[in-house]
């Protein structure tokens, strides 16, 4: 029999593999929004929304054949075996509710598909770390940035000059009208909002060629995106970051769980206001225009109970809930995503799985990593992991795919950080978080 293929660094097909990472990382972006593929159900939709997983598997299948070292292999199947951990305990939980429930095969279906999408992004991530080590966050942010790049050439084509002032911030009256879809590229935005962290907070100036035109481009394109709980979340994260980063190495781990467990606490009180319609009483009264999320969240409130004796509907529930809108209701029937993916998970996972998805990210994942690569890893982790469950609160960031494949990607060539040895046990954090005693 013959050897199997294999690459090294040094393959002939090495020196393509980061152009192709990127163009499937952007490819993954553009398969969302309407500019890039006009009709739904037109062949550029069905090439780039089918086209995005199969470029992303593709491309990252390549790690099969890829010749590392024993330790790299390890920490590879580490994140694999970590990072896919919920998707596998949330199958085999719907699983058993779908059972004991007697749910309808649409809905088994859907949870079915939306856990194989997410295996995909999981798959994919770990081994874009995997192949490009600590060079992965580099692709992954040119792979970001071209689709907005791209959406403002677009706009400028069928706007003019007017797309370019809206983008600045000026002529709001025309940004809030059709100029608004390629400005507000929403899971991009979010994506960039990470990168944002890690390029202020973290040692990045060895990771990212032409540094002070990327982190440009990335705030530039991240503002104009105008997510308000996007702004709200980077603001707050980095304050936060600020903060560990005064604290001893000791004293900063221990912060970090007891954040993590207060976390937790706090997402389910979050998800008790929402069932009970306080929380829009609460934005209510305090003027907050919610967009419509309070009709939203009245209807699915009594699809579930905030009690232990709830145990939700099966991964999917939600998002197929709404292909069966009461056609009353004109709001409820165009849209198509709940806007809080806290309420959605506690909906579809019910109370204890919601607690379980709250503890794994905000307790167990962060003391695994430090564990297994150190603390400097640890709080890189956390960053990224306070930031994405802000965004949870009244956003659908959770559920996007590009955006869960570029958290476990950061999260991963932050924890793994390699060079061409040896992965380094820890990304170093020198300026913001020097090592002390």
């Amino acid at each position: 029999m013959g050897r199997a293929p294999s690459l090294t660094k040094d393959s002939k097909v090495m020196a393509f593999l980061p152009a192709a990472a990127v163009a499937a990382m952007a490819v993954s972006f553009m398969g969302s929004y309407r500019i890039f593929y006009g009709e739904v159900y037109s062949p550029a939709w069905y090439f780039l929304y089918y086209g995005k997983y199969i470029l992303t598997v593709l491309t990252a299948a390549l790690a099969l054949f890829y010749v590392s070292t024993p330790r790299e292999r390890q920490d590879r199947n580490w994140l694999w075996l970590v990072m896919g951990l919920p998707v596998a305990v949330t199958l085999v939980y719907s699983a058993l509710v779908w059972l004991f429930s007697g749910a309808e095969l649409p809905f088994i279906s859907r949870g079915c598909s939306n856990l194989l999408f997410r295996s995909v992004a999981v798959f994919s991530s770990v081994c874009f770390v995997y192949l490009f080590g600590k060079k992965a966050v580099r692709y992954g942010l040119l792979g970001a940035l071209i689709p907005c790049v791209l959406a403002l050439v677009l706009g400028v084509f069928r706007f003019g000059g007017r797309i370019l002032l809206a983008f600045v911030g000026l002529l709001p009256s025309f940004r809030g009208g059709e100029a608004r879809m390629y400005l507000e590229l929403h899971e991009i935005n979010y994506v960039l909002g990470m990168y944002l962290i890690i390029m202020l907070l973290l040692d990045w100036k060895q990771t990212f060629r032409n540094g002070k035109l990327l982190l440009v481009l990335a705030a530039v394109f991240f503002v104009s995106g105008w997510k308000r709980i996007g702004l709200a979340a980077l603001a707050a994260t980095l304050i936060f970051g600020l903060i560990l980063g005064q604290l001893k190495e000791g004293t900063r781990k221990k912060t970090i769980q007891i954040c993590g467990l207060v976390g937790v606490v706090a997402c389910l009180c979050y998800v008790a206001l929402t069932a009970s319609g306080n929380l829009t009483d609460l934005l209510d009264k305090l003027g907050i225009d919610m967009m419509g999320r309070n009709t939203l969240y009245h209807y699915f409130a009594r699809f579930c109970k905030f009690s232990p004796l709830y145990f939700g509907h099966g991964e999917g529930f939600v998002s197929r809930q709404f292909d069966y809108m009461p056609a009353e209701s004109a709001f409820l029937t165009t849209v198509k995503a709940l806007h809080n993916d806290l309420f959605r998970i506690f909906i579809d996972l019910g109370f204890w799985g919601f607690l379980a998805w709250s503890g794994y990210w905000l307790v167990a994942l962060p003391r695994w990593i430090c564990r297994r690569f150190g603390s400097g890893a640890m709080t890189a982790a956390f960053l990224l992991i306070v930031f994405s469950f802000l965004t949870y609160l009244t956003d659908n960031t959770e559920g996007y795919f590009s955006y869960q494949m570029y958290l476990v990607m950061l999260l991963g060539a932050c924890a793994c950080k390699q060079t061409d040895q040896e992965p380094l046990p820890k990304l170093p954090l020198r300026k913001i978080f020097p090592k002390k005693a």
